[in-house]
This record gives C-alpha cells, structure tokens and sequence, in this order.
C-alpha cells in the first residue's frame, strides 16, 4: 500500500517536472490588451479617458444647472443650488484638466514619454 503511494507521488512530481520543463522551453507571449509600456503611459491614458468622459458630462450638467436657475421661480434657495450646480461643475472639469498636467509634468520629471 505504502510502495503505491511512494510510486504514484514519484510519477506525479515525474510528470510535473517533464511538463514544466516542455513549458519553461516554449515561449509563451501573452498580448497587451492596454497598449502601454510604462506605468506613466497608463496613467496619461486612464486620465484622458477620465478627461473625455466629463467632456461629454460636462454641457449635461451645465444645461441642467441653467433649467435649475431658470425654472426656480423667484425662490432664492432654487437658485442659488442652480449657481451652485454650474460653479461646482466647472471647478470639477478645471481640475481634471489639472490632473492632466499633473501627469504631464510628472512623466517630464521622471524622464518618461506619455
């Protein structure tokens, strides 16, 4: 009983190394979905993602600001969440556009190319 433990545990780890060995010989290349090379080429491209989303986002909550300001009807409160919902909007979009400068000045420091 004890032998066909021993021998069975001897083929395994036979086998096993005979299949790493096969594998560590072939080369495998597995492709890069992200088309990036460096850390700093990720980042720059995850945030010009970032900058074209709210791109987009960016007339929607303008126009939905003004509906506000314009349909509050005189109440002080309606309008000043419209004024409100604009100023935050646009100081939301300014510092994603800083962010991309960030990234910019970051990848010049550092020596590398966005």
């Amino acid at each position: 009983m004890k032998t066909k433990i021993l021998s069975s545990l001897v083929l395994a780890a036979l086998v096993l190394f005979i299949g790493v060995s096969a594998f560590a010989a072939t080369t495998v290349e597995i492709p890069n979905p992200l088309k990036v090379n460096s850390v700093s080429a990720l980042i720059d491209r995850i945030v010009t993602y970032i900058i074209t989303i709210a791109t987009i986002l960016l007339p929607l909550a303008i126009l939905y600001g003004a509906y506000l300001f314009m349909s509050a009807g005189g109440d002080p409160e309606k309008i000043s969440m419209g004024r409100k919902t604009i100023l935050w909007t646009v100081i939301g979009y300014a510092l994603i556009l800083i962010s991309k400068g960030i990234t910019l000045i970051v990848a010049d420091i550092l020596g590398g190319k966005s």
